[in-house]
């Protein structure tokens, strides 16, 4: 008698892969249903530049705070739908969030935004139906890595009427100084067909000390590893600008990083954080990229509600 494994070898290991996703799918809603959240989502057209997929974990009662989530770079935000959504739905803060363009469920060639400004549409959206809502609740604006630049970059131009903005291993800049040839060719190619994509570079075993959340991000069908020209520029230019007027950023912000740090430039948010005036600076030893995602992620969370229950 022969074993379906060694008859039907693909559909073994399909069905052991589905399998074994399906019942990360179904621990993660057993967690989520564990502190008994209410969770919506929706998909909105956005001024006519494409569908936005909007999600949000709103606590049973009514929430004593609000964290509006902008991800990062390549991932989207139901990765956020674990420990990082359980931590504040248990300490009553409800978490508004939705995918960037060109990610996870929204609309939009992968890791191509067309028309960044529309990032600050879609947060002057969320703030503003945020306080219809919930009227004197707090808000927070929390960014990570990609989502940490722009959401800087938005707290530059708008000046929003939130209580504190929270940043995590903010993407101001990349990693590795960019070659000059292949900068002359990222600016010819931003202007000529800047929906031309390449591999984003990310090295995703240092976004994590854990492997199991190393092991997820790459299975995971909704990550994607490129960037076009035009959001390579758009990171350049608008993280070097962020920098230059640093000192104009007169917003409560927390700002966090690994000591580990291997995605992005820490000695960027170094150098912002020296120049910004209202900064609560926090580095973290050891840690990597996803500092939500490490072991130690129960001290990220405590610190980050201690900061924002001290304004």
């Amino acid at each position: 008698m022969y074993s379906f494994e060694l008859c039907y070898p693909f559909l073994y290991h399909f069905a052991l892969d589905y399998s074994q996703k399906l019942n990360t799918i179904i621990q993660e809603n057993i967690n989520i249903n564990k502190v008994n959240m209410n969770y919506s989502n929706h998909t909105k057209n956005i001024y006519g530049k494409g569908s936005v997929f909007f999600q949000s974990w709103i606590p049973s009662q009514k929430p004593s705070a609000l964290l509006i989530l902008i991800h990062g770079f390549g991932e989207h935000s139901s990765r956020y739908a674990t420990h990082f959504a359980e931590f504040y739905n248990n300490e009553n803060i409800g978490i508004l969030t939705f995918d960037l363009p060109g990610h996870g469920k929204s609309s939009g060639k992968k890791g191509h935004i067309a028309e960044p400004a529309v990032l600050l549409e879609i947060i002057d959206k969320m703030i503003k139906e945020a306080k219809e809502k919930y009227p004197l609740t707090p808000i927070f604006l929390y960014g990570h890595s990609f989502g940490g630049e722009v959401t800087l970059w938005y707290t530059l131009v708008r000046t929003p009427p939130v209580n504190g903005i929270i940043v995590t291993a903010p993407l101001i800049g990349p990693k590795e100084a960019v070659p000059q040839l292949k900068l002359i060719l990222a600016e010819v190619m931003d202007k000529v067909l800047p929906s031309f994509s390449l591999d984003n570079g990310i090295d995703v075993n240092l976004l994590s000390r854990d492997p199991e959340i190393v092991k997820q991000y790459i299975s995971d069908p909704l990550v994607h590893n490129k960037i076009s020209a035009k959001s390579g520029m758009f990171v350049i230019n608008r993280g070097q600008w962020i920098l230059d007027n640093a000192q104009e950023n007169r917003n409560q912000i927390l700002v966090m990083v690994g000591k580990g740090e291997g995605v992005v430039n820490k000695e960027a948010i170094d150098k912002f954080c020296r120049s910004a005036p209202s900064i609560t600076y926090k580095v973290w030893p050891n840690l990597f990229h996803e500092l939500h995602n490490e072991p130690e992620k129960q001290e990220i969370f405590d610190y980050t509600l201690d900061w924002m229950k001290s304004l």
